[in-house]
């Protein structure tokens, strides 16, 4: 049972350290294939205790197996297949899908329990890998419904299991638990990794990381509380001894005291492993660019220059070569495509701009997004029609926060370039305030990144931040005859623009 690590804790996790993509990939599908084969195994061993002698338990033991997989995989493939053709031919209301493909996991499950114990698991699992890598298949939405459910029912289930375990029943397990549990985290979980890795393209630092990743969740749970009750029925029943029946009670409070100690355990030492091995940066503040010009080229560079880590994307691959000799880090591809949303390195990213002259694909962008970095850090240009009528213009919820001070258009900025307007970064002293910065630009100016006196870049949307500010990066025309006096208060650098 403790092989499993599960998904139910180690997806919240990798959300919270935010890895590189490579070893989340590799974190979240140890948790969702090692769910089932830890059921499954305990299922096997279940099987070969209640043998009479060792042959037998072999034998049962590949019967057992092999019918579990037959059976899980059959039924997965037929129910699958059924899924996918009622989805293609538009046979269930979309705002019903949800409620059908839980209802057909659930009674896959049920019926492959019933044909075989404990192969449900099996079912289920592969039965959500099938549908969603069935091409031209979408099930987003069933995603994130299941995404809800998730929550509501482990939570629930977690007080269930836990309500069966007395306060008492952890004093009875003694040190020998606790030793247990370190050895679980100190010697077993470094030694499978370190096995199980060996010859793969995994560097030492992803391995490490992995030896420090392995909390165990509400499968652990439910089918250790199973097994339990099976194991004292069993011996109430004179099928195993009373001895192992008395053991089988303290099997619930080991579980939980694993549960418990793993998820602390982990939970605290995974992101900063991560972050010393620099396979993921704490509060990651980088900002994804979709779309390039000339502006977001020097912003971008200004912002490189404030340790503020910058990606940009396009599909324009002219455009993207500017942004390369710039020294910014680049990627060809669409942002509301299934790369830039599944495959792309985000490590370090925490906020998405989109500022392509599209403002369909921005608004798609910032959909596709939100679920990686929160509705509060998508951004898009504001769409030139945000000022039209209702029955016109994209509702609200479908579209990104608008940045920048007076939330300019696409249009309106490219308008401010080609009139000369620069982007150049400004200093604020105590001679040189944010009074004295918009006496010298104008109304003009359009303020886009502020930088605070501890170096975090934050895009601009009001003035609340600005109190901060030690640094400004904006959009401006130059005027020298509103210049600071004093060379100290601003120095511009003719090649960067800086000042």
């Amino acid at each position: 049972v403790l092989t499993v690590t599960g998904p139910t804790v180690i997806i919240p996790l990798l959300r919270h350290i935010r890895p590189r993509k490579r070893i989340a990939a590799v974190a979240k599908w140890e948790g969702i294939v090692i769910d089932p084969v830890g059921a499954v195994l305990a299922v096997l061993v279940f099987q070969a205790i209640l043998a009479d002698n060792a042959t037998d338990a072999l034998s049962s033991t590949l019967v057992s197996l092999l019918m579990t997989v037959g059976v899980g995989l059959g039924l997965a493939f037929v129910f699958g297949k059924a899924m996918e053709t009622m989805l293609r031919r538009h046979l269930i209301p979309d705002f019903l899908h949800g409620t059908v493909i839980l209802g057909a996991a659930v009674a896959a499950f049920t019926l492959s329990n019933v044909i075989q114990h404990e192969s449900g698991l099996v079912t289920v699992t592969a039965l959500g890998i099938y549908l969603a890598n069935r091409k031209g298949l979408s099930v987003k939405h069933v995603i994130e419904f299941k995404e809800n459910l998730r929550v509501l029912l482990i939570a629930v289930l977690f007080i269930v299991l836990a309500a069966r375990i007395d306060l008492a029943d952890f004093a009875s397990l003694g040190w020998r638990a606790a030793i247990f549990l370190v050895v679980l985290i100190a010697l077993i979980r470094p030694a499978s990794v370190l096995i199980s890795t060996m010859r793969t393209n995994l560097s030492k630092e992803e391995r490490l990381f992995l030896c420090t990743l392995a909390p165990r969740g509400i499968v652990a749970a439910a089918v250790t509380s199973l097994f339990a009750i099976e194991l004292v029925k069993k011996a109430e029943e004179g099928a195993i001894s009373a001895r192992l029946g008395e053991q089988a009670e303290q099997l619930v409070p080991i579980i939980f005291l694993v549960i418990i100690g793993t998820v602390a355990f982990y939970g605290f030492v995974a992101g900063i492993v991560a972050r010393r091995l620099k396979l993921a940066v704490e509060n990651p503040q980088g900002i994804l660019f979709a779309g390039v010009s000339d502006w977001v080229v020097e912003a971008g560079r200004l912002l490189e220059d404030e340790e503020c880590q910058v990606l940009v994307v396009d599909t324009n691959y002219e455009k993207l070569a500017d942004a390369r000799m710039a020294g910014l880090s680049t990627q060809r591809a669409s942002i509301v495509s299934e790369y830039a949303v599944e495959e792309m390195d985000l490590a370090g990213l925490g906020r998405l701009i989109a500022l392509t002259p599209n403002d369909e694909v921005n608004s798609l962008g910032c959909q596709e997004f939100r679920q990686e970095f929160g509705t509060a850090n998508v951004f898009q240009l504001t769409p030139r029609d945000k000022e039209s009528s209702h029955r016109v213009s994209a509702s609200d919820h479908l579209r990104g926060r608008f940045p920048f001070s007076d939330a300019p258009t696409y249009d309106q900025i490219e308008e401010l370039i080609a009139r000369g307007a620069t982007v150049k970064k400004s200093a604020i002293t105590e001679n040189f305030k944010i009074t004295e910065f918009r006496d010298r630009y104008g109304d003009d100016a359009i303020i886009l990144f502020v930088i605070d006196k501890d170096g975090n870049a934050d895009v601009f949307l009001d003035d609340s931040k600005l109190g901060d500010a030690a640094k400004l990066i904006s959009l401006v025309f130059e005027d020298d005859s509103k210049a600071p006096t004093t060379p100290a208060e601003e120095t511009k650098s003719s090649r960067t623009g800086n000042e």
